[in-house]
């Protein structure tokens, strides 16, 4: 089961990465490329949660709502670029709801980015030792 977890990891991160070069040199303004490389990045999220057997926070609106948002796995620095580009999208169209939406959601990003950067110099300096 870890194997399949670390290939699923590997397929998504290959995933967004082709999702991202696809949005950023040929869909800038389009949302739905954009919306799938953040897909790709919560997936990523996802798989590495369940892989370390880590409990996700409970999915706000309640833990049996399939459509709850859970906003822990917005706290991944992934997250960070198609956020702010749906932002952007989102503003362009006048859609503010939305742009305070997503804007809560780029938050958490940031928030996961720095998280990250916290945590792992300490991971790495484990193996210099």
């Amino acid at each position: 089961q870890r194997h399949v977890n670390q290939w699923k990891h590997h397929f998504v991160t290959i995933a967004y990465s082709n999702y991202l070069y696809g949005a950023t040199n040929f869909a800038k303004d389009q949302p739905p490329m954009w919306k799938r490389c953040l897909d790709a990045a919560l997936e990523n999220t996802r798989l590495v949660a369940n892989s370390s057997n880590s409990s996700m926070v409970r999915r706000i609106g309640g833990s049996s709502s399939s459509n709850a948002i859970n906003y822990k796995s917005y706290q991944n620095s992934q997250t960070i670029l198609p956020l702010q580009s749906m932002i952007r999208i989102a503003k362009s169209k006048g859609n503010e709801k939305r742009v305070k939406e997503l804007s809560l959601m780029l938050s958490l990003g940031y928030l996961g980015g720095v998280r990250e950067r916290m945590v792992d110099p300490a991971d790495n300096n484990k193996g210099d030792e």
